[in-house]
């Protein structure tokens, strides 16, 4: 009997376990295409779910670029106002008085000696809708050191002046340069 048993016992244990793992897999199970179309849903749950959540990084990652660009246009439109500051304000004719005065004082500040000005209420070139290019043409005649105290002070200067054209020409026996320069800037009014 211990010997039929021996044998037996093992061979219960694996028929047991077999049926079990059928019914676990419903493999003789009357609704078994059930189960495969619920294995393929299931599936296809989890593949939605990982595809749900990358989409939900990227517009998350989106979403975070999108404030840091919000952030530097701010930045950018905040510059661009300082930067504006740094023109005129005024007609043509008014904008073009007060760059004159600028130039005359940082001259006379430089040591430059103008004999001619120029005035250039409108300029040609390019100009953004709303703004006007003024102008100025200057010569004289001064040393070499003068003149880069003016482009010193010109660079320094509370508002923006830009050289559109110089023109030097050295005097060889008294050692002055004789320069011309056409300066420029913009205005726009209020």
């Amino acid at each position: 009997m211990k010997f039929i048993t021996r044998k037996t016992w093992p061979l219960v244990a694996i028929a047991i376990s077999i049926a079990g793992l059928c019914l676990r897999y419903a493999l003789f199970s009357p609704n078994q295409e059930r189960t495969a179309e619920h294995y393929s849903q299931s599936h296809l749950y989890s593949t939605d779910s990982t595809l749900l959540k990358q989409r939900v990084q990227t517009i998350n990652s989106l979403l975070n670029r999108e404030e840091e660009y919000r952030k530097r246009v701010g930045e950018c439109q905040q510059a661009v106002a300082n930067w504006e500051k740094s023109f005129f304000v005024g007609s043509g004719d008014s904008a073009t008085i007060l760059l004159v005065s600028i130039v005359e004082e940082l001259a006379a500040k430089a040591g430059l000696a103008v004999k001619n000005k120029t005035l250039h209420p409108s300029l040609s070139g390019p100009t953004v809708e709303g703004w006007e290019r003024i102008g100025v043409t200057i010569e004289g005649r001064t040393a070499f050191r003068a003149l880069t105290a003016f482009y010193s002070a010109l660079i320094a200067a509370p508002k923006s002046l830009c050289v559109e054209r110089m023109e030097l020409h050295l005097d060889e026996y008294t050692g002055l340069l004789s320069f011309k320069l056409k300066l420029y800037s913009f205005t726009h009014l209020p």
